[in-house]
């Protein structure tokens, strides 16, 4: 009886097909690198958005802006605002998720990182009743719109090292930021603060009222990655909660 033999495939036909292969795999691997870069950038964007909207959904709702969430809080008080944070100077934390009804993902990067929310206290006041005073009977202190800047005003500045509002009358409400790639700067799970020897992600990783705002830089030297979000008072309530702030014009 006669065996049918099946040609197999040579050593070089193998080696060929092998470096095919490692061909089509370094060209994907790139690609898709940069599809999961994307995908991270685009979250950090769209969990930025939404944080907004749904800050801008409480002040309409409150009168006021939440407080910081702490982010050393165990798990039962995780993303609930703090109490008194005027009060205590608490300026700086983790989005108070619980407290604005949203999951705590949208509180995270695309990079899984908690973003930093740091408020303007003056804006947070529970004496706060009205959005735009009513009437001349309502004293101006329970009025969101007519809080004036002080001592817990908020500052962004640019990469000229420039404020990056220039108004008597209007002030940052809050500032919002995603800490990266490098999550540096960021809040761990235990609520340290990880460390960074980058200068300008310092000053966003820092207990100051000052921020930095500028174009992305991968230098060792001193890296920035920080994706920052301000949005003034007035913007938010003109673009986001469509409740601009309307005030009498004074004559002199």
């Amino acid at each position: 009886m006669n065996k049918t033999t099946l040609p197999g495939f040579t050593l070089i036909e193998i080696a060929i097909v092998i470096c095919i292969m490692g061909i089509l795999s370094g060209l994907g691997l790139p690609l898709f690198n940069q599809y999961i870069k994307q995908k991270r950038t685009q979250g950090t964007e769209d969990h930025l958005e939404k944080v907004i909207h749904s800050l801008s959904t409480f002040v309409l709702t409150h009168k006021r802006l939440p407080c910081p969430a702490d982010p050393t809080a165990t798990s039962n008080e995780k993303g609930i605002e703090q109490e008194a944070c005027l009060y205590n100077k608490t300026f700086r934390g983790i989005i108070p998720y619980r407290s604005l009804g949203i999951p705590e993902k949208i509180a995270k990067d695309g990079y899984h990182n908690w973003i930093t929310y740091a408020v303007s206290l003056d804006l947070t006041s529970l004496e706060l009743k009205y959005l735009n005073q009513p009437d001349s009977t309502v004293p101006l202190t329970a009025v969101f719109c007519e809080v004036k800047k002080g001592e817990n005003e908020l500052i962004v500045k640019n990469a000229d090292n420039i404020s990056v509002i220039d108004s008597a009358s209007d002030m940052i409400a809050f500032v919002l930021i995603s800490h990266g790639q490098s999550g540096q700067g960021s809040f761990d799970e235990n609520g340290k603060t990880r460390s960074t020897s980058s200068s300008d992600k310092i000053t966003n990783a820092t207990s100051t009222q000052t921020f930095i705002d500028k174009p992305l830089n991968l230098s060792k030297e001193n890296l920035f990655d920080d994706v920052v979000k301000w949005v003034t008072r007035d913007n938010l309530m003109a673009f986001y909660g469509n409740k601009p702030c309307y005030r009498e014009k004074t004559t002199s």
